[in-house]
């Protein structure tokens, strides 16, 4: 739980960042039959910030829909931006779920030219920009 927590905050950084009324993910969420939040989410760690210990710098949350899997959203440290954090990230996304799931909006102007620098099929995303 202490993992989904430290998800849940850097979801709150994109809520505020896109300028939405909600964070993307609450760790603590329950549904009406108790059951506890069962989204799929990663966790990043930084790459240009070093430490005896990993250091968290981003994360996504992930999920399926009619049998396909769908990035929901992807957040990133501003210091972390620019570099290679999310190249790596982006390649352990699809070693993880393979290079065809979606990736939902909105999308940031550097998140669409992160996609199209990388070649990322239009299709899987479109053309929505926030």
């Amino acid at each position: 739980m202490r993992l989904r927590k430290v998800v849940e905050a850097f979801g709150r950084c994109w809520r505020r960042e896109l300028g939405y009324d909600a964070p993307p993910f609450d760790a603590g969420f329950v549904d009406y039959e108790g059951n506890p939040n069962k989204a799929e989410v990663v966790l990043f760690n930084a790459q240009e910030t070093m430490a005896t210990f990993p250091i968290a710098a981003g994360a996504a949350g992930l999920s399926t829909r009619k049998g396909r899997r769908e990035l929901d959203w992807i957040w990133l440290h501003p210091f972390e931006r620019g570099r290679r954090l999310m190249t790596l990230a982006w390649s352990d996304l699809e070693g993880e779920y393979g290079n065809d799931f979606l990736i939902q909006p909105p999308l940031s102007h550097a998140m669409r030219g992160f996609l199209e620098k990388r070649g990322v099929d239009r299709g899987r995303w479109g053309d929505q920009v926030k």
